[in-house]
């Protein structure tokens, strides 16, 4: 077990800490100062022992310590039976219980030194009952999309809204956009330009195209699902008819897409136990990977424009083109604004061949600004010699997600919404 816990504190990831943390806050407003052990003669230690003789010197310290050791006593009695993700979750609480219990431990107090390290082992502990929940979970409870992250958005979107309501502005897109846009910063800037409680989520996809995007807001999300205004934040590749569009086909043959079309069944199935910490509760993909490229080529070569299947017979019309024109007809008759972002690239990745489809992509962007009445903001040219905004050639990493949310906040010509009530 030592092995295994060791183990997992390597891999621990700051979101898992996060979420400890988060879990340990809540769990401590629940907590009553008479909580009693579930068999103190079995937790007491010689040192508890001597301490419960000594509580006039820190009386506070030592009973939030000894609630402490009580909760850990529990998660670890309940390690021993657990079997189902219920289980182990029950188990990440009482840890998180004792975590809260251990931090509250005055800074004055005798005991808190002690207790900070009793706070390193619970972290450690619920680390590793929180992926064991995970792997007893990874389970679907309704068909799978045959797309990992649109199975995991899906649950994660859901949920979202079964708390808080829809969001007031939704970011859709590929990879590029969910890693590229970080929901979480848009809504803190434009919470302090004076849009107050404007709440913002990121549905973005791996491999999303304007056919994917058009399937996802006709026939996934539901009209109590949609925002009030849509941020489409992508780039050219998504949007050429020449390439294989695998993502869609593999989406609208799965299990999951046929059970919505053929019986509508979206809310009655229990959401997916999540298990991709790089994404967080807004949608938002959380890359810390900065691109060098002194070091990167030598690990991936670089592939021509002029050989990558992304730009294949690069046609902005086709099926992906009438899907663009398919979207923004379902937002116009919504009243829902669309805004179009495109999004930054490095000068390493935009040769010649590259640079030209990017230019047709420009003045395609144009067009739907003048004939469709929609918002373009075209950020392509933004940063390209700022390798370190960037997890590799075409992908922003969180702080170029965080300039770009920064930059369109800044933005007063956009139609940012008023708040939800």
């Amino acid at each position: 077990m030592l092995k295994l816990l060791t183990h997992h504190w390597r891999q621990l990831r700051p979101l898992a800490i996060a979420i400890a943390a988060i879990l340990a806050l809540l769990a401590w407003s629940h907590l009553g100062a008479d909580s009693s052990p579930v068999n103190p003669k079995a937790i007491e230690t010689p040192v508890q022992a001597r301490q419960a003789q000594e509580t006039t010197e820190s009386p506070s310290g030592l009973q939030a310590f000894n609630r402490g050791t009580d909760r850990a006593s529990r998660a670890w009695q309940a390690s021993q039976q657990a079997s189902s993700p219920e289980d182990w979750h029950q188990v990440v609480q009482y840890w998180t219980e004792a975590l809260a219990a251990m931090q509250s431990v005055p800074v004055t107090a005798p005991e808190r030194a002690f207790a900070q390290k009793k706070v390193q082992e619970y972290l450690h502990n619920a680390d590793f009952a929180l992926q064991r929940a995970e792997n007893s979970g990874n389970r679907l409870p309704y068909p799978t999309f045959n797309s990992l992250v649109l199975d995991e958005q899906f649950a994660l979107y859901r949920a979202y809204v079964a708390t808080l309501g829809a969001p007031d502005i939704l970011i859709i897109g590929s990879s590029r956009g969910l890693q590229g846009l970080d929901a979480k910063r848009l809504q803190f800037d434009l919470n302090g330009r004076g849009f107050s409680g404007v709440r913002v989520f990121n549905f973005s996809i791996n491999g999303a195209t304007a056919q994917v995007v058009n399937l996802l807001l006709r026939d996934i999300l539901t009209p109590e699902q949609l925002p009030k205004v849509m941020i489409w934040a992508d780039g050219s590749r998504a949007f050429n008819s020449g390439r294989d569009d695998r993502t869609f086909s593999r989406i609208r043959n799965s299990p999951g897409y046929q059970r919505l079309r053929n019986n509508g069944s979206r809310d009655s199935e229990v959401p997916v136990i999540l298990s991709r910490r790089d994404i967080d509760s807004n949608g938002f993909q959380v890359v810390r990977d900065r691109f060098n490229p002194q070091t990167y080529f030598q690990q991936f070569p670089p592939v021509p424009g002029d050989y990558d299947r992304d730009y294949a017979n690069f046609n902005l019309g086709g099926v992906q083109g009438n899907a663009v024109n398919r979207v923004i007809e379902f937002c116009q008759g919504r009243n829902i604004p669309l805004i179009f972002v495109n999004l930054p690239l490095t000068n390493e990745y935009l040769d010649a061949t590259r640079r030209r489809y990017e230019r047709q992509f420009q003045e395609f962007l144009q067009q739907q600004t003048q004939q469709s009445r929609v918002w373009v903001r075209d950020l392509s040219a933004q940063w390209r010699d700022r390798p370190d905004f960037f997890a590799d050639p075409s992908h922003l990493n969180r702080e170029g997600a965080s300039a770009v949310a920064q930059r369109l906040a800044q933005d007063s010509q956009l139609p940012w919404p008023e708040p939800s009530k």
